[in-house]
């Protein structure tokens, strides 16, 4: 059973491992073109025009004719029962989806061609590396100095847990092991934080954690990226009530 264990979760998550291939192999297929990544001059709205996606051809739409504008600075949660395309939506403003019909742009210039990191899409699973802290966050601010990754943390609420653990040096096992499920959560957080997108996507950012602890996490992320246009899948009463406007789906 211990030998069989693993290859059962392997096996669940083939369908998921498809897609993701399936995406990356579309993105390498595109023509030179349109893997310029053009950078929009400053702050920029998201746009949504008339997108629609359904996930085989045929089959009913998961999204249809769907309009939204994300101005900088603003956040706006979507809400609505499982199912009915949050995430979806997110992964469709990520540009980790193609839209049946519609486009999602950036300012000018489609989603799918910004650079990376220019919008930044944080899912409900901590994507973390085996390595110290310091490492997990400096993946993306490879730059960042000490003041910078203790800075990340604590927007998240995540920096006294840290100091507790053995501070930036802290080792972490395979997937984040060392630190709790909303702990690693928040970390992946902080590291959102150091990219300073334009647009943050986030996907139930506070599943998980106690009503305390959320008010901390969104207001920091708020005073940490004040520029930047946060669109969430948004469950918990906290996060609706963090966002400028809730839009609901369904």
């Amino acid at each position: 059973m211990e030998t069989l264990g693993p290859l059962r979760r392997a096996v669940a998550e083939i369908g998921r491992m498809i897609g993701a291939a399936r995406r990356v192999s579309e993105q390498l297929g595109q023509e030179v073109a349109s893997i310029v990544h053009p950078e929009p001059d400053g702050p920029a709205d998201l746009v949504f025009s008339g997108v629609s996606f359904a996930r085989n051809a045929g089959t009913r739409r998961v999204i249809d004719g769907f309009d939204l504008t994300l101005k900088p600075g603003e956040w706006v949660a979507l809400k609505g029962p499982s199912g009915v395309g949050k995430t979806t939506v997110l992964l469709l403003g990520a540009g980790a989806l193609s839209p049946l019909g519609g486009q999602v742009r950036l300012g000018d210039h489609p989603v799918t061609q910004c650079s990376p990191g220019t919008v930044t899409l944080v899912g409900q699973r901590a994507a973390l590396l085996r390595g110290t802290v310091a490492e997990n966050l400096r993946i993306v601010a490879p730059e960042a100095d000490d003041d910078a990754l203790w800075a990340a943390l604590a927007a998240v609420a995540l920096d006294d847990v840290v100091r507790a653990k053995g501070g930036l040096s802290m080792q972490l096992g395979p997937r984040g092991a060392g630190l709790s499920g909303g702990e690693a959560r928040r970390l992946v957080l902080a590291r959102a934080v150091l990219r300073k997108p334009l647009v943050l996507l986030l996907d139930e950012p506070t599943e998980g954690l106690d009503h305390a602890t959320s008010l901390r996490v969104l207001a920091g992320l708020r005073a940490a990226l004040p520029d930047t246009g946060v669109l969430m899948a948004a469950h918990r009463a906290e996060e609706q009530g963090a966002s400028d406007r809730i839009l609901t789906l369904g």
